[in-house]
């Protein structure tokens, strides 16, 4: 068990991480709306990226009962009463880190200091919000957390690999 382990506490993921790459700027394609078939893409920068592999079974018991995994959060994103937004902080002041799905079963890449590579305010222009139906306004940072945190949803969804436990023999 001589590797670097992170839990993301929001998703209850564990991954087991490499080695930290210097930041670069990603592309990520989601569908934001499910009557559509064409894909949004929005462009994002980060500090530094990591690639992670989850953990499952009796290694994820073993690794989790041993405290061998540091705990991250995700951006959060919350509503401010007094301006009626939605807002968020920046990952890199919080050192948040944002996960996304490579496609691949139990792949991830997971992205330290996530900030828009464009300004705040393109960024959030380029990708249609579903949300327009709701009352209240959303900043643009906000709204990048949450195309990204969307973006993860859609490739958890397409994971279809069973977490049966260590006890279950297929």
């Amino acid at each position: 068990m001589e590797a670097a382990y992170v839990y993301i506490d929001r998703y209850e993921v564990l991954l087991k991480v490499a080695a930290v790459e210097k930041g670069k700027d990603v592309e990520v394609s989601l569908q934001s709306d499910p009557f559509r078939a064409r894909l949004d893409t929005i462009k994002v920068k980060a500090l530094a990226c990591q690639k992670g592999t989850s953990v499952r079974d009796l290694a994820r018991i073993i690794v989790l009962d041993r405290g061998l995994a540091r705990k991250v959060s995700t951006p959060k994103r919350w509503l401010c009463e007094r301006h009626a937004r939605v807002v968020s902080e920046s990952a890199t002041w919080t050192g948040a880190c944002v996960p996304l799905g490579t496609g691949l079963p139990g792949e991830f890449k997971l992205l330290w200091g996530c900030q828009p590579a464009v300004p705040v305010e393109a960024a959030a222009e380029n990708v249609e919000d579903s949300q327009d139906d709701e009352c209240y306004q959303i900043t643009p940072l906000a709204n990048v957390y949450g195309l990204l945190e969307k973006a993860h949803q859609q490739d958890a969804l397409a994971d279809h690999t069973p977490d049966l436990g260590w006890w279950c023999r297929a």
